[in-house]
C-alpha cells in the first residue's frame, strides 16, 4: 500500500471513496489477499470486488508493481465468490511494454497527469465493471468465483449454491476457517439461501458465520455486528419476528456505541426493529421507533432520500392501522407530493402510498373524494402494473364498497 506524505493525499483518498460510494460501491476492510493492502477496497451490489492501488510519483513504474498486482489478481480470482478486479491509479510514467503487460495480466491501469484527476478517472473506469460481464471482459481469469456470477446472472440458483459450497471448501483449506474472505462468502451464501426460500439452511450458515466471527474478531467488531444484523433480517424473512426483536434489542445499543446512532447500518437495524414491532401489532411502540429513526435519517440522508421516504411511508401505514385517519391523511398527502417529485407519479411505491391516502379518505367518511381517488388509482395501477396484478383486488373491493355506501345515502 502506498503511503503519502503530501497533505493532499487524505483529500484525494476521501474523494476516491466518495466516488465509489456515489456509484453504489460499498467500501470494505480486511478482504484483500494476505500480504497486500490496497488503498481502496469496495464491493458493488452485484458482488463485484474492486481493489485499487494508488501510486503518485514521477519516476517510471517498475515491473515489480506489475508482478505484485498480478499475483493479487490471481489470488482474488481463486478465492473471491464473484467477479473481481485489480486497478492501479498512478501519475507515474508507464512504458508501452509495461502497459501491454498489465493488460495481458488483467490489471486495469489508469494513468493520470495529476492526482486531482484520479476521481474522474476512477468514475469512468468503474462504469463497465457494473455491467454484465464487465470484469470478465477486462481480462480477469475465469474461475469458480466467476462461474458463480454467471449462475446468478442466469438465475440458476441451485448451481450457484453448489459452487458457493465448493468455493468455501477451497477457501477453508487455503485460507483457514477464520479468514475475512471466507466470512464474506458465507454471508453471500446465506443471503442466497434466504432468497430461494431455504430458510433453515440460511439460518445454519448465518449462525455458523456469526460464531466464527465472534471467535476471530470479537462481538463488537463491525463485521460481527453486520452479521448479527443480517441474522436478524433472516429471522424477519423467515417469520421469526420474536427472535428478530430480541436480537435487534440487544444489537442496536452496541451498534450505537461502536458505529454511531447515525451510521447507515445502525439506522437500518433501527428501522428493522420498528418494522418488527409493527408486524407484532405493537403499534404505539412501532410508531415511536419509526419517528425516532426518521429524525436521524433526515439528518443523515436528507428528506428526499428513498430510505427516508420509506420510513415516512411506514409511519403512514401505522397511523392507518390505529385509525388515526386525519394524521394519516395529512402525512400521506405530504408524502405523495415528495414521492411524485423524487420517484415519479407512476412508481409502484408512489402508487402504494396513494392507496394509504384513499384509505384515510374513506376512514374519515369522505366517501365521494375517496371514490374518485380510488377509481383514479385503479386506472393508474392497471396501466402501470397491469389489470391482473394481485394488489388491485383490494382496490376493486374498496370501490365496490364505496359505491354501495354512496348509493345508500
Amino acid at each position: 500500500m502506498t503511503r503519502f506524505d503530501q497533505p493532499p493525499w487524505e483529500q484525494t483518498h476521501q474523494r476516491l471513496v466518495d466516488t465509489l460510494q456515489e456509484a453504489g460501491w460499498e467500501p470494505k476492510d480486511g478482504i484483500a489477499p494476505d500480504g497486500w493492502e490496497p488503498d481502496l477496497v469496495a464491493v458493488d451490489g452485484r458482488g463485484t470486488l474492486l481493489c485499487v492501488d494508488v501510486k503518485v510519483g514521477t519516476r517510471p513504474l517498475h515491473s515489480e508493481v506489475l508482478n505484485r498486482l498480478a499475483r493479487a489478481q490471481d489470488d482474488l480470482a481463486a478465492s473471491w465468490p464473484g467477479r473481481s478486479a485489480v486497478m492501479l491509479l498512478t501519475t507515474s510514467p508507464i512504458s508501452a511494454r509495461l502497459d501491454s503487460a498489465f493488460a495481458a495480466r488483467g490489471v486495469i491501469v489508469l494513468p493520470v497527469r495529476d492526482a486531482r484527476h484520479m476521481p474522474s478517472a476512477l468514475r469512468s473506469a468503474i462504469v463497465p465493471l457494473t455491467r454484465e460481464g464487465g470484469v470478465r471482459e477486462s481480462g480477469a481469469r475465469k474461475s469458480l468465483t466467476n462461474e458463480i456470477a454467471v449462475a446468478l446472472d442466469d438465475e440458476d440458483y441451485r448451481k450457484a449454491i453448489d459452487l458457493y459450497q465448493t468455493v468455501l471448501d477451497k477457501q477453508r483449506r487455503a485460507l483457514g476457517p477464520s479468514h475475512p474472505i471466507m466470512f464474506d462468502t458465507m454471508g453471500r451464501l446465506g443471503s442466497l439461501l434466504v432468497r430461494v426460500g431455504r430458510s433453515d439452511d440460511a439460518l445454519k450458515v448465518m449462525t455458523d458465520l456469526l460464531q466464527r466471527q465472534l471467535q476471530a474478531v470479537g462481538p463488537d467488531h463491525p463485521s460481527a455486528l453486520e452479521t448479527e444484523a443480517r441474522l436478524a433480517s433472516t429471522y424477519i424473512q423467515t417469520g421469526r419476528s420474536a427472535d428478530a426483536l430480541t436480537l435487534l434489542g440487544r444489537l442496536i445499543p452496541r451498534m450505537n456505541d461502536v458505529l454511531g446512532e447515525c451510521d447507515v447500518r445502525t439506522l437500518e437495524a433501527r428501522f428493522a426493529y420498528a418494522s418488527v414491532l409493527r408486524s407484532l401489532l405493537r403499534w404505539n411502540e412501532a410508531l415511536a421507533s419509526y419517528e425516532d429513526v426518521l429524525q436521524d435519517q433526515i439528518e443523515t440522508f436528507g428528506p428526499d432520500h428513498p430510505t427516508t421516504l420509506r420510513t415516512r411511508r411506514s409511519i403512514v401505514s401505522v397511523l392507518t392501522a390505529i385509525e388515526s385517519s386525519r394524521e394519516a391523511l395529512d402525512q400521506s398527502t405530504a408524502l405523495l407530493q415528495d414521492e411524485s417529485r423524487v420517484l415519479g407519479p407512476d412508481h409502484p411505491i408512489t402508487l402504494d402510498t396513494r392507496g394509504y391516502h384513499v384509505g384515510a379518505l374513506a376512514s374519515l367518511g369522505w366517501h365521494d373524494q375517496a371514490l374518485t381517488a380510488a377509481k383514479d388509482l385503479l386506472a393508474d395501477r392497471e396501466r402501470v402494473l397491469g389489470p391482473a396484478h394481485s394488489s388491485n383486488s383490494w382496490l376493486r373491493q374498496l370501490i365496490a364498497d364505496l359505491d354501495q355506501q354512496t348509493d345508500s345515502r
